[in-house]
């Protein structure tokens, strides 16, 4: 079984090279969270975030 079938190791690495780089990208990102929570996904981002997270797992997974 694969420790990390969906490559966020590769993903988080990236992500925090980026903003180890550049500051602003940092708070660009952390700007953009807080208006989702604030904003339209207020009361839900946590139910899309599952079921987005279902949805890539079912397209991953394979019936043998």
């Amino acid at each position: 079984m694969n420790a990390d079938p969906f490559g966020t190791e590769a993903l988080r690495t990236a992500t925090l090279a980026a903003w180890r780089t550049s500051p602003t990208r940092f708070r660009e990102d952390a700007n953009a969270e807080e208006d989702l929570v604030l904003g339209g996904y207020r009361d839900r981002w946590f139910v899309e975030l599952a079921q987005n997270a279902a949805d890539a797992a079912r397209r991953n997974t394979s019936v043998e």
